[in-house]
């Protein structure tokens, strides 16, 4: 969605292929928006395609290992020489528990497994990014008008976005996935941490926590998860998405940090 409104995108991913089904993103783009460039190339591992559109973005996938310090750093890399500089970091990769995630049958290869991906992984992008932000010049947003709306006041802006994409499991328990509920809680937890570590360093850090999206893989729960949520639907990946463009816009201000923006239908109200 954000390549949509005209965002520059790369993907860092293990597969490029959704493990909900459908197209690749980058196919998906492409479908929607009638390509008019393809672009390849490598880093550590292959940049499977890109492409560019008209009045919209790009989107370029890069396969490769979140939890892996110089993957990240090559995306942040990749991502200053082609365009210059880097705007906005989301950290969106996670894993559950594949078996019994009940403290009692959880094995400790399981535990540092899911963890090494939804919270070693969350600080290894972040660092990353935070550390290109830190070399780059602030961005006065429009937004930005100082004490009054006469624009009088001091301008301020930002080095940098990053975004975490946590879960409603990260306030209330998982049922039977310990470690997920555990990295999640940790996603939300990082982005305050962060957010006050580096405001004043023009960084600013805030947490997504959806409700019950359909993804594909829910059809056994999704009517138990439809009369609990006061909303009259469940959630689509695309109002995650509008989050996600939300934070990254310039009518998030610098002001907004160390937020978590919890997208459910109202579940966490009810």
């Amino acid at each position: 969605m954000c390549a949509e409104y005209g965002a520059r995108v790369i993907g860092l991913d293990v597969t490029e292929k959704p493990l909900e089904g459908g197209r690749p993103t980058v196919e998906e783009f492409a479908h929607r928006h009638s390509p008019t460039e393809t672009t390849c190339g490598t880093m550590d591992k292959d940049v499977v395609a890109g492409y560019s559109s008209g009045t919209c973005g790009e989107v370029v996938f890069v396969c490769g290992d979140t939890t892996r310090a110089e993957d990240c750093a090559a995306a942040v890399a990749m991502a200053v020489e082609k365009w210059g500089r880097l705007d906005v970091w989301v950290n969106n990769a996670a894993i559950g528990s594949t078996v019994s995630g009940r403290l009692t049958e959880l094995s400790e290869d399981e535990w540092r497994r899911v963890l090494e991906v939804d919270v070693t992984g969350y600080m290894l992008g972040t660092r990353a990014a935070v550390r290109q932000f830190l070399c780059q010049e602030v961005v006065t947003s429009t937004m930005a008008r100082g004490d009054d709306a006469s624009g009088d006041g001091p301008r301020v802006g930002l080095r940098g976005r990053v975004i975490n994409i946590g879960s409603q499991h990260g306030m209330v328990a998982c049922p039977g996935d310990l470690a997920y509920g555990v990295g999640k809680a940790a996603a939300v937890y990082m982005a305050r941490q962060v957010a006050v570590d580096y405001a004043t360093e023009g960084i600013a850090c805030n947490a997504i926590s959806p409700g019950k999206v359909l993804t594909g893989h829910d059809t056994d729960h999704r009517p138990y998860s439809l009369a609990r949520t006061p909303c009259t639907r469940l959630g689509v990946p695309r109002d995650i998405a509008a989050a996600v463009l939300f934070l990254c816009s310039p009518l998030a201000s610098e002001y907004l940090t160390g937020s978590n923006l919890v997208v459910d239908g109202g579940w966490m109200a009810y």
